[in-house]
């Protein structure tokens, strides 16, 4: 998701299991700028360390599809 927002790979990484290993020690890349912060939210929580606090897919997919509906997907967050 987060390559689809920024069109870059998450680190400038190709390796999946690198970029798994940096997310899984509490890192993750730097917010693209045209991340909502709903979008920006929802990475970070697709990004925990911990499964049990990643959202089910029942709620990606509601916020996504507001995200759609509300065409909130890529605006410029707040600094």
């Amino acid at each position: 998701m987060l390559e689809a927002v920024s069109g870059e790979i998450p680190f400038g990484v190709e390796d999946d299991e690198e970029i798994v290993a940096l997310i899984l020690g509490g890192k993750l890349p730097p917010r693209p700028e045209a991340a909502s912060n709903t979008v920006w939210d929802l990475i970070c929580s697709l990004c925990a360390a911990n499964y049990r606090a990643r959202p089910t897919i029942d709620d990606i997919i509601s916020t996504l599809t507001s995200l759609v509906e509300t065409g909130a997907s890529s605006s410029a967050h707040a600094a």
